[in-house]
C-alpha cells in the first residue's frame, strides 16, 4: 500500500510509532505490516494505491539490491507527475473503450515503477524537454506579437525563466540569440510587405515591429545582403 496525502490530517499508528502525513510526500507499507489509522476530527484527504504483491515483486526485481526489501512507512518527497498518472489510470478504468485494457496494463506497470523510483530516490532530468517546450512557447509568442516592442525580459517572462537563463537556453536550442531570432521573424514579415507598393518603407518598418527605418534597413541588409529598397526593386523587375 502506498499513500499520497493531500493534507496533514492522516495519521498512521505502526509499532507504537505515529506517522503523520504531509502534503507533497509519498509513503509505503509492505504487506503484513500491522498498522491502523488514528482518529482525527477533520476528515483526512489522501490517495491510497494498492498493488498486488507478486506484481510488485516482479517490477522490483529489475532494480539491484531490492530483493526482500520492505517498506515500513518510509516517507519521501513526491516526484512530479505521479498523481497525474494515477488520475489517468482511474479515468481509463472508468471508461470501456477499445484498447483501454492495454492502456490500463501499461499504466499499472508505469505507476509501479514511478512509485519504486520515488521510494528509492531514482530520478531523471526532464530539464531539456521542459526547456524546449518553454522555448517553443516563447517563439510562438514572438510570432504572435512581432509588431509590438518586445524586450528580451518580456519574452523570458513568457517562458517563465530569468533573462540570463532564458537567453542561454534559447541560444542552445536555436543557435541564435533572442534578439536575432525576433529580427529574423520581422524580416520575413518585411519581405511580404515589400510586395505591397502602396506601403512606404517607414510604414513597413512600423508594421513589422522595427522602431525605425534605419534599424530595419540595417537588419535587412545583415540577413539578405541588400537593402529593403533594392529588394523591392528586384521584385518589381
Amino acid at each position: 500500500m502506498f499513500i499520497i496525502p493531500f493534507d496533514d490530517q492522516a495519521i498512521l499508528l505502526m509499532d507504537g510509532n505515529k506517522i503523520t502525513s504531509k502534503e507533497g510526500t509519498l509513503y509505503g507499507l509492505s504487506p503484513n505490516i500491522k498498522h491502523h489509522e488514528d482518529y482525527v476530527e477533520d476528515i483526512p484527504r489522501y490517495m491510497a494505491i494498492f498493488i498486488d504483491q507478486e506484481m510488485m515483486k516482479e517490477q522490483l526485481s529489475v532494480y539491484n539490491g531490492t530483493e526482500g526489501i520492505e517498506f515500513m512507512g518510509e516517507i519521501v518527497q513526491l516526484q512530479e507527475g505521479l498523481v497525474e498518472r494515477i488520475k489517468y489510470f482511474m479515468s481509463e478504468a472508468d471508461n470501456v473503450i477499445p484498447g483501454n485494457d492495454l492502456v490500463i496494463r501499461a499504466l499499472e506497470v508505469d505507476i509501479c515503477h514511478q512509485i519504486i523510483r520515488n521510494l528509492l530516490g531514482i530520478s531523471y532530468s526532464n530539464d531539456r524537454v521542459s526547456s524546449r517546450l518553454e522555448v517553443n512557447k516563447a517563439i510562438n509568442f514572438m510570432y504572435s506579437n512581432f509588431s509590438s516592442q518586445l524586450s528580451v525580459e518580456r519574452i523570458a517572462k513568457e517562458a517563465n525563466m530569468s533573462v540570463s537563463h532564458f537567453s542561454r537556453v534559447f541560444k542552445n536550442e536555436t543557435g541564435s540569440t533572442v534578439t536575432d531570432y525576433l529580427n529574423k521573424i520581422r524580416i520575413k514579415v518585411v519581405k511580404k510587405l515589400l510586395v505591397k507598393d502602396r506601403l512606404t518603407l517607414t510604414e513597413i518598418a512600423h508594421q513589422s515591429g522595427f522602431n525605425s527605418l534605419s534599424y530595419m534597413s540595417t537588419c535587412f541588409s545583415k540577413y539578405n545582403k541588400i537593402l529593403p529598397s533594392q529588394y523591392r526593386d528586384m521584385l518589381r523587375r
